[in-house]
């Protein structure tokens, strides 16, 4: 009985701790949006995403998507 409240213990008090983790985080965004003068300004400070610069290439799904006998 008292592991059980032990670990009820535990786990509530990790769950605030995530839970104010999450808050702080979305708190900070908010004001970095509210400080911001425009969308330029606010997204020169988010990350950036790589984007692949070459094409990837087409695999065919199935036999009919293969493209053999095609007059393209």
């Amino acid at each position: 009985m008292v592991i059980g409240l032990v670990a009820m213990t535990f786990a509530a008090i990790a769950f605030s701790a995530w839970r104010l983790q999450v808050q702080d985080r979305i708190i900070g965004d908010l004001q970095d949006r509210l400080m911001a003068r425009n969308y330029t300004e606010y997204a020169a400070h988010l990350p950036q995403v790589e984007r692949p610069t070459e094409e990837q290439e087409y695999k065919p799904k199935s036999w009919y998507d293969d493209g053999v006998g095609d007059n393209e």
